[in-house]
């Protein structure tokens, strides 16, 4: 505790939570558009934010606590962009087995010794040829909106380069924060009321198929190993630390 209370500093909360700001405006939209692409109901997608926080949280706070050096688990966005793409291959409860599958397949691989070993046999093109495919379509899909939405993508990408000239670092939290205050000047919507309430848990039974497995599991559990965990522990070096990978 005494540890903690000495590196404490305004600077260290302020990033700690710009990367959760981070998270939560810009991936949480990914998370709800892939749990409605896969048929989920409100209640299933607020359930699966309970878990998706509890897990983070939990799992951000006592990686960091126990190697001394910050550890931020996430959802995987190329991993989501992967289940929107798929959309009408696998229902809901397929998909969840997949994942089951694709968190086995990478807890064994991590314990087990063999992650560097097995990342060098996967050639880079690939993974990023991959990548690209499945970041395709959301990149075709601006394009797409440019006939109906002009004014406000033209706008969100000013307010997008600006903020990364003047504030690299906080170019993402800008862009969404101002896009959301403009949007109501270019898009027509009303806000529904809130309710305020607890999240209560919701039980989904998996499905286990060997095309949701192949075609869902197989390619998460590659794109979550070298886009995701491989540029995060590079990151942690950059940083000076010295992660502990297996």
């Amino acid at each position: 505790m005494q540890r903690l209370l000495q590196d404490f500093s305004i600077p260290a909360v302020f990033a700690g939570f710009i990367t959760f700001l981070i998270g939560i405006s810009v991936s949480a939209i990914l998370v709800i558009q892939g749990a409605q692409s896969l048929g989920a109901n409100t209640a299933q997608i607020s359930s699966w934010f309970w878990a998706l926080g509890l897990a983070i949280g939990l799992s951000g706070l006592i990686l960091s606590w126990k190697y001394k050096y910050p550890v931020a688990t996430a959802w995987s966005t190329p991993g989501i962009a992967l289940i929107i793409a798929s959309t009408g291959h696998y229902d809901l409860y397929e998909a969840i087995g997949a994942f089951l599958v694709c968190g086995i397949a990478i807890a064994i691989v991590g314990f087990s010794g063999i992650f560097q070993k097995l990342l060098a046999h996967i050639p880079q093109s690939l993974t990023c040829a991959m990548l690209a495919g499945i970041l395709l379509k959301f990149g075709i899909q601006i394009f797409s909106s440019l006939e109906s939405h002009l004014g406000f993508i033209l706008s969100m990408l000013v307010i997008y380069l600006v903020s990364k000239r003047l504030f690299p670092r906080y170019s993402i939290v800008l862009t969404v924060i101002l896009g959301a205050v403009i949007c109501p000047l270019f898009i027509d919507f009303k806000l529904q009321s809130i309710t305020w309430s607890l999240t209560q848990p919701v039980w989904m039974q998996p499905s286990f198929s060997w095309s949701a497995i192949l075609g869902l599991a197989l390619p998460l559990f590659v794109i979550n190993m070298t886009s995701q965990n491989l540029p995060g522990i590079a990151m942690i070096k950059s940083y000076g630390y010295h992660p502990h990978v297996n």
